[in-house]
């Protein structure tokens, strides 16, 4: 399949709002509202208790053991964006650590959620950085194989498109579809 990089998601001017009303909610509390649809595993898990985290989805595909497209994500995400990524086959490798979560920041992305694995665990939680990962290693990825950006993904046969809202807290993460009215 060849790589794709989709630039615009969609947006609305009521998307602060909503996200607003999510990081008032609890993850459990909207998974319950969906009759647990949208929640992912429960093997993702926040490196850091404590910290919780709402935005429009940023969604990226990696080749395994290989984080180009996060790069190529951060340069198309706007503030308040939460970027998921997963890999093609599975891949436990740490696709993010210190220097993405450094530019991340800088940029104003509100987290990080990945399938995968994540490094630099201390620093990451010294910088009170949100990261949600199914693991935590120590082996590193390079940076060559191109993949995707902003195209429909799966964690754990969950469906998260570009643009879909996630909340993420001690509980684990949900995706709420772009389409669904939040009653809550």
């Amino acid at each position: 399949m060849k790589p794709v990089i989709v630039r615009e998601i969609p947006r609305s001017p009521k998307d602060p709002e909503r996200i607003r009303r999510l990081l008032e909610t609890s993850v459990a509390t909207i998974a319950e509202s969906q009759e647990k649809l949208g929640l992912l595993s429960p093997s993702i898990r926040p490196i850091q208790p404590g910290l919780k985290a709402a935005g429009t989805a940023v969604t990226v595909k990696c080749a395994d053991g290989d984080n180009l497209m996060l790069h190529v994500a951060l340069e198309v995400a706007k503030p308040g964006d939460v970027i998921v990524m997963t890999t093609i086959s599975g891949s436990a490798n740490g696709v993010f650590g210190e220097l993405l979560a450094t530019s991340f920041r800088v940029r104003g992305i509100s987290a990080f959620i990945t399938d995968s694995g994540v490094r630099d665990v201390a620093i990451l939680r010294e910088m009170k950085y949100p990261v949600w990962s199914k693991y935590i290693t120590a082996v590193g990825t390079s940076k060559n194989r191109p993949g995707w950006v902003n195209v429909p993904i799966s964690i754990d046969g969950v469906i998260i498109n570009p643009g879909d809202f996630i909340l993420a807290d001690d509980d684990g993460v949900v995706v709420v579809p772009r389409g669904r009215s939040m009653r809550f």
